[in-house]
């Protein structure tokens, strides 16, 4: 897993913690 998809993972993962 190239690291660029990790952090995109990350990035929506707390986009939606923050979202909601």
């Amino acid at each position: 897993m190239p690291p660029e998809i990790v952090t995109a993972y990350r990035t929506s993962k707390l986009a939606k913690y923050r979202s909601a």
